[in-house]
């Protein structure tokens, strides 16, 4: 079976972290076309060995592109489009129907009643994403929140699967060796606590409320690190100084050895305050490192809410700040993955998905054999 995964772009995030963890364990011969240029998640794709493809299209409606996209998609004769993010919901599922493809799949790891990838559920929206629905033939939820999104837009059940992120759980098991080491690169004093952030520096992760939490709490003993790229970069970096906490925050940008990051942390913050799953907090507890979280939907979906490595903060500032102080105060324990996590190793997640593929391409369903 041939697959190509269309996505919007491949900038480090959560839907594409997930293609870079899952594609090289796929059981079918896979390529990646991207609609935003290759960007960094791309050239660790090609490293490798997995096909990456790119046109550049510099906003949502630039159908100027179409064209390319389905030549590309035709040319690869692939058997199953699978496409991922708003951008290639809607152009990579119509390139995949002009190019003849038997089977196209999305997997939907965005939508929450706040929006769709930080743009809001207008009605225009709504119907546009109903429309491009039914240009395939059967759609992932990330989660059960996700498919009751889905529901509420008016997607049939029988159109939609839950298949949750995959996670791989060797590669984010705890490294003592990388704990010591990147705390001295960091300069973290022996004996002193460091929280930790991973993810998108934007205004919906809530880094600014990040920010002001731990604010009182830093010092020699508590240090914070923060890895991730984005658009609130020089903000955070101005704020940071502004508070005078320089020598206690660490920011690092994008990074792509985040498992050996975890294990230097010893706690890992997740201020968003709406996920549509929030795998880092997964990610943390395979590494066995203690979090405290706004929303990590993830968590429902292992039933694992009363894990006691997971701590729930409210959304507000008062409740981030408690939450936090507690975790800190908390004695240094063994890290050790909870056995939970069994379910969501990339090999049993990659094995879901080939049976979605199986399950859309049935003739039954009226598609070619």
């Amino acid at each position: 079976m041939r697959v190509l995964h269309v996505i919007s772009g491949l900038q480090p995030g959560g839907a594409e972290t997930q293609l870079s963890v899952m594609l090289p364990r796929a059981r079918h011969d896979t390529a990646v076309l991207s609609l935003s240029g290759p960007g960094p998640v791309g050239v660790a794709l090609a490293a490798k060995g997995i096909p990456v493809r790119w046109v550049r299209m510099r906003r949502n409606t630039d159908g100027s592109v179409l064209r390319q996209v389905t030549s590309q998609v035709r040319a690869g004769r692939f058997d199953v489009v699978h496409v991922h993010l708003f951008r290639a919901l809607m152009w990579g599922r119509l390139a995949a129907r002009l190019a003849g493809v038997a089977t196209v799949v999305a997997t939907e790891h965005s939508l929450s009643p706040a929006g769709l990838e930080r743009r809001p559920a207008t009605t225009a929206v709504r119907a546009l994403y109903r429309a491009a629905e039914l240009l395939g033939d059967h759609t992932v939820a990330v989660s059960r929140s996700v498919a009751q999104e889905l529901a509420s837009l008016g997607i049939r059940s029988d159109r939609v699967s839950v298949v949750p992120n995959g996670v791989d759980l060797r590669a984010h098991a705890f490294d003592p060796g990388a704990r010591q080491r990147i705390r001295r690169q960091l300069g973290v004093p022996p004996g002193s606590r460091l929280l930790g952030t991973v993810g998108r520096l934007d205004v919906d992760k809530g880094i600014s409320a990040l920010v002001e939490s731990v604010d009182g709490l830093l010092g020699d003993r508590v240090h914070l690190l923060i890895v991730g790229a984005g658009p609130l970069r020089d903000w955070l970096e101005a704020e940071v100084a502004r508070r005078g906490l320089q020598r206690y925050v660490h920011i690092t940008g994008a990074r792509s050895d985040v498992p050996p990051l975890m294990s230097a942390m010893d706690c890992l913050v997740s201020a968003s305050p709406a996920e549509t799953y929030n795998l880092v907090v997964v990610e943390a507890l395979a590494c066995g490192l203690p979090t405290v979280h706004v929303s990590a939907p993830a968590l429902v979906e292992l039933s694992d809410q009363g894990n006691p490595l997971a701590r729930h903060a409210p959304n507000n500032g008062p409740g981030l700040r408690a939450a936090i102080a507690a975790a800190v105060r908390e004695p240094t324990g063994p890290r050790i993955a909870p056995a939970s996590l069994e379910r969501l190793d990339v090999a049993t997640i990659s094995g879901q998905i080939d049976d979605v593929y199986r399950q859309a391409a049935r003739p039954s369903r009226g598609r070619p054999e």
